[in-house]
């Protein structure tokens, strides 16, 4: 109950393991909180049949306590038959995920997805703009529960970046630095 009774907000995967994975992990008896799926925090697309969602009617029908609205269509539409997503756009779209709960008002939030795609945002490389400790990048073990905080941070300095503040009229941002980029840095959170 201690982990359950802090949670804000359960998001999950629009995959049905990971919605009935949330709902066993938190039970809206201790966790009376909003339940939201997204897509971004699917499993690793394509190819495989287990990684295909139901249709957000379906969906909806099925887990009436959910809120689809954030769903990207009502078909399925990332998932291909002909091959596996790259690592590189499963990375992009953990980021993605990220910069959405970095957004939400709640602290505490509970997200539950897969081993994939948390493998790909947290290894080594991961994605360019998240950070993750030594320690947070060990594999998730099937149904584990990590505790992670979350941080948003300065970007870290390019080579280019060094040059150009030597000079009069560097310019704030860098040449791969877009408005729109958010870093942020992972660690494993003492409890």
């Amino acid at each position: 109950g201690r982990v359950g009774s802090s949670i804000e907000l359960v998001v999950a995967s629009s995959l049905t393991r990971a919605i009935q994975t949330a709902d066993l992990v938190f039970p809206s008896q201790i966790c009376a909180c909003p339940r939201v799926s997204l897509d971004v925090w699917r499993e690793v697309s394509g190819l495989l049949v287990n990684a295909k969602r139901r249709t957000r009617t379906e969906l909806q029908d099925t887990h009436t306590s959910w809120n689809f609205d954030h769903l990207e269509s009502e078909e399925d539409v990332l998932w291909t038959p002909e091959a596996l997503e790259s690592q590189a756009a499963c990375a992009h779209r953990a980021y993605l995920a990220l910069k959405w709960a970095w957004q939400r008002p709640e602290e505490n939030i509970g997200i539950v997805a897969h081993g994939g795609i948390l493998a790909f945002l947290l290894s080594n490389p991961g994605h360019p703009l998240v950070q993750v400790s030594a320690d947070a990048r060990k594999r998730f073990h099937n149904c584990e529960m990590r505790s992670m905080v979350l941080q948003k941070i300065e970007p870290p300095p390019s080579p280019q970046q060094h040059l150009d503040s030597e000079t009069p009229a560097a310019g704030a941002g860098g040449a791969h630095e877009t408005e729109s980029d958010t870093y942020f840095s992972l660690h494993l959170l003492d409890v």
